[in-house]
């Protein structure tokens, strides 16, 4: 987005921000959830060629990952709402069940973006050491 299209009165108000210091461990986050999805999505396709079946394994793999490798028909366990209300917008259950429900209804590309987000450093890393684990 050119800034040059923006009014004077909202160049000012925005021009600050891109002035101060951002924490290192959100800079660290974003950079490792950039590189870690690529990798990982890459071992999915070299798994799966066809790009619909590594992107499903992906995503399932990730669910069953937070969901300490119970399938969701059982319903969701105490891990698996954690991760969710990292997202401060979800604060009970009800608010993950409806929110997941709306997920699922999205492209599986936006799925993977989403969750990714909320996992930590450590958890993608074990997914991504161990994307093979989940599929055998």
């Amino acid at each position: 987005m050119n800034l040059r299209n923006l009014p004077d009165d909202i160049i000012r108000l925005i021009i600050p921000y891109t002035y101060e210091t951002q924490d290192k461990s959100l800079l660290q986050d974003i950079r490792h959830y950039v590189e870690s999805r690529q990798k990982t999505l890459e071992n999915y396709k070299k798994e799966f060629p066809e790009q619909n079946d590594a992107e499903d394994w992906f995503i399932n793999n990730i669910f069953l990952y937070s969901n300490l490798e119970q399938a969701s028909m059982h319903g969701y366990v105490d891990n698996f709402y954690n991760i969710f209300h990292r997202n401060p917008n979800l604060k009970t259950r009800t608010q993950v069940l409806d929110y997941v429900r709306r997920l699922e209804e999205k492209p599986v590309e936006s799925q993977i973006n989403i969750f990714w987000a909320l996992l930590t450093c450590v958890e993608r890393d074990f997914i991504f050491r161990g994307f093979h684990l989940f599929h055998l």
